[in-house]
């Protein structure tokens, strides 16, 4: 296991792996949409979604947070905080559904899929998935938490105060994109 030296070089900031995953799990817990546009199922003889028969003409609009929050993908830890779930352990062959005690029997017409994979969608999917996907988490991992992150932990215990209303989870407020409350976080200098 690499260790970080604080210097803030490319080589340097790479070691932080769990950097790496930790945006995609605070996207999955508080992504900043809850919902994604509708879509009409076009197919004559409709589609099939499981078991559930989808008539053709039928609106369909996905609940991002029903995703992003379902045991049956995530495991019964889902509203807790565990960056793990996406680790290259699930590159390597175990699924990152059955890594975290969830069932991984979600099928569609290709075949077995990773659940997960297909349940995390804070940026939207498909064709229609937003543009800057790509650059928003390359810049969180590459220089926000892979430097100015790394550089504020090393200096400093952040914590938030004994009375907030965050102590439980984030508060959040907004309606279609989602954002939290007011947050103050303390900084105590190592």
């Amino acid at each position: 296991m690499a260790t970080f030296s604080g210097s803030g070089a490319f080589e340097d900031v790479m070691v932080l792996t769990v950097s790496s995953v930790t945006p995609q799990e605070c996207l999955r817990l508080n992504g900043p949409v809850t919902g994604l546009g509708a879509r009409v199922c076009a197919p004559a003889e409709g589609a099939y979604l499981g078991s559930q028969h989808i008539p053709q003409g039928t609106y369909l609009l996905p609940n991002l947070y029903c995703f992003h929050h379902d045991p049956r993908v995530w495991g019964e830890n889902v509203f807790e905080f565990e960056p793990s779930r996406f680790s290259e352990q699930a590159d390597e062959g175990v699924e990152m559904s059955e890594k975290n005690g969830a069932s991984s029997g979600v099928r569609f017409d290709s075949g077995p899929v990773n659940a997960q994979h297909t349940a995390w969608m804070p940026f939207g999917g498909g064709n229609r998935a937003c543009t800057g996907k790509n650059f928003a988490l390359i810049e969180w991992v590459l220089v926000w938490q892979r430097v100015v992150l790394a550089h504020l932990l090393r200096q400093y215990k952040v914590s938030l105060p004994s009375d907030s209303k965050h102590r439980n989870g984030i508060v959040n407020v907004g309606n279609g994109l989602v954002a939290p409350e007011a947050v103050i976080v303390n900084f105590e200098r190592l």
